[in-house]
């Protein structure tokens, strides 16, 4: 992968004339986005034999959304982050099922209610989490996440409304499932899990 980004980068150098540093933050840029698509197909042709596709997909966009407003800890290297994706969100889209159906409609009120909260909670406190790769370098950004994490947590709240009193309680409990997640990454305890399994990582796969 990191071959293939150095010759498109090379490429595009020789043709726009850039300098090298240039090339090299190239070369980062695509080497990133190429292993993201990986993880992503990963994550959708296992939801698809698990027979979780949509469900899958919805999270990972509202993974993607949610770590854009309130951040969260990162793994350390690109392909561990892949590897995360493809494992953890066909996980997630399943346990979202399972639960829609062995709930009684009656407990997924106050699960939105009760979630919801602990998010709006957590992410006025900490929201949102940078990290050395993507600091945050001024107040009126911060805030500005701080106020847009907050607001997301509220719409989906009024959406997973929406979709209760429609009856579709599977996409409820995937948006609090994912909601929860995003909840539990920016936290302590989710940083202290992410430091976790890089470390597996490092040790099992080196990647």
């Amino acid at each position: 992968m990191k071959q293939l980004a150095r010759k498109v980068s090379e490429y595009l150098g020789q043709e726009m004339e850039l300098d090298q540093d240039t090339r090299d933050i190239i070369t980062f840029g695509l080497e990133t986005l190429l292993v993201n698509l990986v993880g992503l197909a990963g994550a959708l042709t296992l939801s698809w034999l698990l027979d979780c596709l949509p469900v899958t997909l919805l999270l990972i966009i509202l993974a993607v959304v949610l770590r854009f407003v309130a951040g969260g800890a990162h793994l350390s290297s690109a392909w561990r982050c892949a590897i995360l994706t493809t494992a953890i969100f066909p996980m997630l889209a399943k346990l979202s099922i399972y639960m829609a159906s062995v709930l009684h409609s009656n407990v997924v009120l106050p699960v939105i209610l009760g979630n919801g909260l602990l998010a709006l909670v957590v992410f006025w406190r900490l929201a949102p989490v940078d990290t050395p790769a993507k600091p945050i370098r001024t107040m009126h950004h911060q805030r500005r996440l701080k106020k847009l994490s907050m607001l997301f947590a509220l719409g989906l709240i009024v959406i997973q409304l929406v979709l209760y009193f429609t009856g579709n309680i599977v996409l409820v409990l995937a948006l609090s499932i994912g909601l929860l997640w995003q909840t539990f990454v920016i936290s302590r305890p989710g940083q202290w899990l992410m430091e976790g399994i890089d470390v597996v990582f490092g040790k099992v796969i080196r990647v």
